[in-house]
């Protein structure tokens, strides 16, 4: 249900062995997961960029990574 997934990069700068949030959405898409939660990603790539790229192909829920965020998994509610 949940796809944790690193999108390090934008497609301008993206860099062999990382993704940018675009390709993890796709992966997230293929994988059938509800939900996306996006991680890892450098400061180039802002949330907005981040949120409009993974919209493009990913049709569920989509979190940001933040310092703090709390997923509960058991209750299945993502907050």
């Amino acid at each position: 249900d949940l796809a944790v997934i690193e999108a390090s990069n934008t497609e301008e700068t993206k860099v062999k062995g990382h993704l940018t949030p675009g390709r993890a959405a796709k992966l997230a898409e293929t994988a059938n997961v509800n939900t996306l939660l996006l991680t890892h990603m450098y400061p180039e790539v802002s949330q907005n960029y981040a949120l409009a790229e993974a919209k493009k192909y990913f049709s569920g829920e989509i979190l940001i990574a933040r310092d703090g965020l709390i997923v509960n998994i058991d209750g299945n509610k993502l907050c």
